[in-house]
């Protein structure tokens, strides 16, 4: 369901590692989970994203909002 850009294109590109976000035509769309789950996870920082399990990621989060 989720997809890297470096999956979709053999580009080098900056956003290589961020997840595919797929073109719908409807704005029902846009808060179903294979549109919204990627803009939500591209929009984190890359120190989120980079984490190694959940609870770091959960803690790491908590810090940014803290911040």
């Amino acid at each position: 369901m989720f997809r890297l850009n470096e999956t979709i294109h053999p580009y080098a590109t900056r956003h290589a590692n961020d997840y595919h976000i797929t073109i719908h035509r409807t704005s029902l769309l846009k808060n179903a989970i294979r549109i919204a789950g990627p803009v939500l996870w591209n929009s984190l920082d890359v120190k989120l994203r980079s984490s190694n399990s959940i609870h770091s990621v959960k803690r790491n989060y908590k810090n940014v909002l803290l911040a």
